[in-house]
């Protein structure tokens, strides 16, 4: 039985950057998708390489996290994810946001087009210094907060 997504292309609030996560485990979309929304990027959220694919063939994404194992049992099938997105957007930018291990695994993954690689766990505020560094380079330094000096993201509602 399919797993049902939070992909929808409308689904993104806000006006800032269009940023699509794609992860296997629900409850790491619900709380990237919340916090990267609550720093104004408009974010769509699936669970398997194939709805990332058809969002990806249909929405100008500016942005991919993606995890690399997102089917049990075939390994880092993300690989593939990541070549994907870069031939239908070259412009995209992609983070890679996994818990697989080795040295190799980052140079097939950075050779498929990946911009950042980051090992699972990692901060959310870490990933969105990160992110925002690919995505506009002079601000690379700025607070993924709106620069808020509490270092906390405004807390609404996602």
């Amino acid at each position: 039985m399919p797993r049902r997504s939070s992909a929808s292309p409308s689904a993104g609030r806000g006006r800032g950057p269009r940023l699509l996560i794609v992860d296997d485990e629900p409850t790491i979309l619900v709380g990237m998708r919340c916090f990267f929304r609550e720093l104004g990027y408009r974010v769509d959220c699936a669970q398997e390489k194939e709805e990332a694919e058809a969002l990806l063939d249909h929405v100008g994404y500016d942005a991919l996290i993606a995890d690399l194992c997102l089917t049990a049992g075939f390994g880092p099938d993300g690989l593939g994810l990541i070549s994907y997105a870069r031939r239908a957007r070259p412009e995209i930018r992609v983070v890679v946001l996994t818990a697989v291990e080795g040295a190799e695994t980052e140079a097939v993954a950075r050779e498929q087009g990946a911009h950042a690689f980051l090992r699972k766990p990692a901060a959310l505020d870490h990933v969105a210094q990160v992110l925002s560094g690919l995505l506009e380079p002079a601000t690379a330094g700025a607070e993924p907060d709106g620069g808020r000096r509490d270092g906390r993201a405004r807390q609404e509602r996602c």
